[in-house]
């Protein structure tokens, strides 16, 4: 199990997180551990709390993204334009970006790169090799540095046997794309996360949520073997790099 997952050669693993509206008390155990690892991570924010505000003041640490919701009826504003604002007023020198379920179109990140981000991972390229960033040009100006995420425990859990004996083999990024709430459940199946959805995720307080932590090899264990292995680096360093290659 996990056993194709390994540092070195040409195979970087990056770690990222999609805050997906998490309360506090699921993200502040992940952000005591990346400061305690001393790792480096890309987060993708869906609104504030203490917790966003406690990642923004460290940005030595943590590149905070936004995470959109353009979908119908996104409690982040009315349309794309205030969506877009509310946001980016909450994380103003917000960089990269990753659409809430990797909705997008050609206009859209057309409009995205126009508000001054340089980094998408909105694609999903489920366990593919040889993943490499890419510029995509929207105008002579505008152009956004593509990062596909090659893996999502919201993909990985909805497989016969998550978490089996995954192919990790071949050279090129590795993006994990976590979501703390799967993170706290320790998510092997979505049994415990769809009680919190039922139940309300952000009316559920900590000690409710902790009757739906599952107990076999899940979305928590990959978390803690992921620490060990990823790389010190953020999606926009990586971007940063390659316009330096």
């Amino acid at each position: 199990m996990l056993t194709h997952l390994i540092p070195g050669g040409l195979m970087t693993v990056l770690i990222s997180f999609d805050q997906d509206w998490a309360p506090d008390y699921m993200m502040t155990p992940i952000i005591d551990d990346l400061i305690r690892c001393n790792l480096k991570s890309t987060w993708f924010v869906t609104n504030d709390s203490p917790a966003v505000q406690r990642m923004i003041d460290m940005p030595y640490l943590f590149e905070v993204g936004i995470h959109p919701n353009f979908l119908p009826d996104s409690t982040q504003g009315r349309d794309m334009s205030e969506i877009m604002n509310n946001l980016l007023s909450i994380v103003p020198n917000a960089k990269c970006v990753r659409t809430h379920r990797a909705y997008q179109h050609h206009t859209l990140l057309a409009i995205i790169a126009d508000y001054g981000l340089e980094v998408d991972s909105s694609i999903y390229l489920g366990e593919m090799q040889h993943i490499r960033p890419f510029d995509v040009w929207y105008d002579d100006i505008h152009h956004l540095t593509r990062i596909p995420y090659f893996w999502s425990e919201e993909s990985e859990l909805h497989k016969p046997r998550p978490f089996f004996n995954p192919d990790w083999g071949g050279c090129g990024l590795k993006v994990l794309a976590f979501h703390p709430v799967h993170v706290f459940l320790n998510s092997c199946t979505f049994r415990g996360y769809r009680v919190l959805r039922r139940n309300g995720l952000n009316r559920t307080d900590e000690l409710g949520a902790r009757e739906c932590i599952e107990s076999w090899f899940g979305t928590r264990r990959f978390y803690e073997h992921a620490l060990e292995i990823a790389a010190n680096k953020t999606l926009l360093e990586i971007a940063l790099e390659k316009k330096d290659s």
